[in-house]
């Protein structure tokens, strides 16, 4: 039944009832998941996406998202019930939806401009299918102007419909991460709702109301939801850049800067994040560029953004400085060498390799002639040679026996919780690590330097930190 205007009773019981219909525009790692915690509070849900190999699958209660905690059993559950369908019918969904959810992907593109087209095509599919009192959120993130812009726009052109009037519309922003999304939603996280008018967004508040347990904050407008969104984005990216500058003063100065931070961050207004070896994913590395977009429109230079970026994209480099450094160090050029790196996926435990720093790495050290292998437990020796174009060694031992250099780029669990003596015993002598990501104990470091058995640098940790080493300020003052 249509919500749009209802009040917040009547709009709590029609979900309560199951007699709401949410059609979810885009099934990918986080369309799944939103899809059935929807279905999980009471709605009846279609699925929506043009890849009809994943509907197929959706449809045959089949998880495509293995390391998805919660999907596998509630797919099952609901395919049975009959609570979700999936289609790649985008007008007939539009018309059969109560609420309209769009998690269609976004990014940009080679010159760092949004790419909005996935948004824009299916908006133009909604359109055709739009019927009066249908509430329409967009929660894939975007650039902030895009929900009452162009998707207002496309909405209106398509359907001969009012925004606002006929059907409601409004910002959403998913706020997720891959590895907890159905927790992150349902229980994690309040949800931000900005419409293009109070009555969107009072009947959108009254929806996610029925739907999240950490209840709904409400913005002036869509405008200002996108931007929450995509700020506190860049919070993290910025920080991040700080946390690897930081860093890398940490190393000329002899200090452990895992150590700092953390005594830092033991004062109430000290929030440093931890730096290392780049900043991958789908997200963070983005909404920079999204700011950047809509700033440089306006007229606006953004500065301290665009400084954050030159900082956290030096990162994967300075991760080849320290190997060329080691290798140096024992007498080897990177020409030649066998490095291996351990962890491939833009961070720990989840596979998912969007802008991993891996990635950049991998592709300056075989510029310099090394003799580069992989090894991630997540993928498979054809997508480590297909995304990456090097060889995987299966057999993780295996891989520390043939490497004159180990580089950790991914804090995988399975390489936390190693025995670092073993590890060095394994490895030609002395072992050469570089760790991207500070992972392990500084006293074992420390044991194993001394006793010549390895090299060792970390993202703000230095050969200076192991050694005796004094700052000689009497120099500083005189220069």
């Amino acid at each position: 039944m249509k919500i749009f205007g209802k009040t917040k009773e009547e709009i709590k019981e029609l979900v309560k009832s199951g007699k709401v219909t949410v059609a979810v525009y885009g099934l990918g790692k986080v369309g799944l998941p939103l899809a059935l915690a929807y279905a999980s509070a009471g709605n009846k849900v279609i699925g929506v996406d043009i890849n009809e190999k994943i509907v197929d699958m959706v449809n045959s209660g089949k998880n495509y998202l293995p390391h998805e905690p919660g999907v596998d059993e509630l797919l099952k559950k609901f395919i049975s019930d009959k609570r979700i369908t999936a289609t790649t019918k985008l007008e007939k969904a539009a018309s059969e939806a109560d609420v309209i959810s769009i998690i269609v992907p976004t990014g940009i593109d080679e010159h760092g401009k949004p790419e909005l087209n996935a948004i824009f095509s299916v908006s133009k599919a909604i359109g055709k299918g739009l019927d009066k009192g249908t509430l329409v959120i967009l929660e894939s993130t975007v650039p902030p102007g895009t929900t009452e812009g162009p998707v207002r726009a496309i909405l209106e052109e398509e359907s001969a419909l009012k925004a606002g009037i006929d059907f409601g519309l409004v910002f959403s922003p998913e706020r997720v991460k891959s590895g907890t999304v159905l927790k992150d939603f349902l229980e994690n996280y309040p949800k931000i709702v900005g419409g293009i008018n109070e009555k969107s967004t009072l009947t959108a508040a009254a929806f996610y109301e029925a739907v999240v347990k950490k209840g709904v904050i409400t913005v002036m407008n869509a405008r200002a939801a996108e931007a929450v969104k995509v700020f506190e984005g860049v919070y993290r990216y910025v920080n991040i850049a700080l946390a690897n500058e930081l860093a890398l003063l940490s190393e000329l100065l002899g200090v452990d800067v895992l150590e700092v931070i953390r005594a830092a961050n033991s004062q109430p207004y000290s929030h440093i994040h931890f730096p290392g070896a780049g900043v991958g994913g789908h997200c963070i590395p983005v909404y920079p560029f999204f700011l950047k977009f809509v700033s440089e429109a306006l007229g606006m230079d953004l500065r301290f953004v665009n400084v954050s970026k030159l900082i956290n994209e030096y990162m994967p480099y300075h991760i080849v400085d320290l190997i060329i450094e080691s290798l140096n160090e024992v007498k080897k050029p990177v020409h030649g060498s066998k490095i291996v790196i351990f962890g491939l996926t833009f961070r720990g435990d989840i596979k998912a390799i969007e802008r991993s720093p891996a990635k950049q790495i991998i592709n300056k050290l075989k510029q310099l002639k090394g003799d580069v292998y992989a090894h991630d437990p997540f993928l498979t020796k054809e997508e480590v040679k297909e995304e990456f174009n090097v060889p995987k060694i299966e057999d993780m031992w295996n891989a520390f026996q043939k490497a004159d250099c180990a580089v950790f780029v991914t804090d995988h669990s399975i390489y936390k919780n190693l025995d670092l003596e073993k590890v060095v015993n394994l490895m030609k002598k002395p072992a050469v690590i570089i760790d991207g990501r500070n992972m392990f104990n500084l006293s074992e470091i420390r044991s194993l330097v001394e006793n010549g058995k390895l090299i060792y640098r970390g993202v703000g940790r230095s050969e200076r930190l192991l050694g005796k080493y004094k700052i000689d300020f009497e120099s500083i003052l005189r220069a």
